[in-house]
């Protein structure tokens, strides 16, 4: 689901996890006062429900939960199958002075409890966060497998003026157990990394099964100087482009917007199909913001992106995977 935090009258996280298990130390969405800000997240659900915690220190939020999609119950055995895991925080670079600019925080996955040596894909959020007094530039991060060549994609789109970031990927694991996230930034910055559920590796061949992609870039209207216009649709193709087959069921993205010149909030949807009310990326005025979303295909092959502010902006999608038909 996406969940949303608005209206917060003071600083904090959300926390997201099953019904009825202990709070985790793990966060999900990080806002400031007055912050409208959004997250994906996967979540395990038990005895029909889920538990949003407010980690909010003295104040008061409005949360907004829209849901995308479900994953069936029961212990996986094919090939991309997804297993959720109550959260649990693997690593945070903090505790060693934060990870510096133009380096790569590498994490070891295969080994903790609950990942088994199955995992072929995590499911995590990432956190760019400020630590102590020092701030942490501005900049984004990267996530991909150990041991290949970073991609020239974006999972975190962060500044230190707006406060922590997160936003959920879902990253393939290296050959030897881990995955890595890179500092683009010329500051250091903390990167938190929560685990919310891994994919078992192989190639998939059953309905719903998981297929991981190198992250490639779909489309970027920055390079064509064509911001979508105000209440208007970005069509992106996706069957046929980076390996996605036709017929594939969803589309796994990385929505990023920047350089808007108003205030509102990006809605991702099959194309074809109706304005759903939900949303996928908050943003404000001139603000650049990512979001990891998991959006259906219509059955043209293609993604609408609605732009459903008053001004134009400039949208990115890179994709990561995709759901099998």
């Amino acid at each position: 689901m996406n969940l949303t935090v608005t209206e917060p009258t003071s600083y904090g996280f959300v926390a997201a996890y099953p019904f009825g298990r202990l709070s985790t130390n793990t966060s999900t969405v990080n806002f400031r006062e007055r912050q409208t800000v959004a997250n994906s997240v996967v979540v395990p659900v038990r005895d029909g429900r889920i538990t949003l915690e407010n980690a909010g220190y003295d104040g008061t939020v409005h949360l907004i939960a829209d849901v995308a999609g479900y994953f069936t119950g029961g212990i996986p055995t094919d090939s991309g199958a997804y297993q959720p895991v109550t959260p649990f925080r693997a690593a945070d670079s903090r505790g060693t002075q934060g990870t510096q600019g133009g380096q790569t925080f590498d994490i070891q996955m295969v080994g903790l409890a609950p990942l088994p040596p199955e995992v072929g894909a995590v499911v995590v959020n990432i956190t760019a966060a400020s630590y102590g007094v020092t701030t942490t530039s501005h900049g984004h991060l990267t996530a991909y497998a150990s041991g290949t060549s970073r991609p020239a994609t974006s999972n975190v789109n962060y500044d230190w003026r707006t406060g922590d970031t997160p936003n959920l990927a879902v990253v393939p694991v290296g050959a030897d157990g881990k995955i890595s996230i890179a500092n683009t930034s010329p500051g250091t910055v903390g990167i938190v990394v929560d685990v919310m559920g891994y994919f078992r590796k192989g190639t998939g061949s059953t309905p719903g099964a998981y297929e991981s992609l190198l992250p490639a870039r779909l489309v970027d209207t920055r390079a064509t100087a064509a911001p979508v216009g105000a209440n208007q649709d970005l069509a992106v193709t996706v069957s046929g482009a980076h390996g996605v087959p036709a017929g594939a069921k969803a589309a796994l993205i990385n929505l990023t917007v920047t350089e808007p010149t108003s205030f509102g909030h990006l809605r991702a949807y099959p194309s074809g199909g109706g304005l759903p009310g939900t949303s996928n990326v908050n943003f404000e005025t001139a603000q650049t913001r990512a979001s990891f979303s998991v959006v259906p295909i219509g059955p043209d092959g293609k993604i609408a992106i609605r732009n459903t502010s008053a001004g134009t902006s400039h949208v990115i999608v890179d994709i990561v995977g995709y759901i099998r038909g």
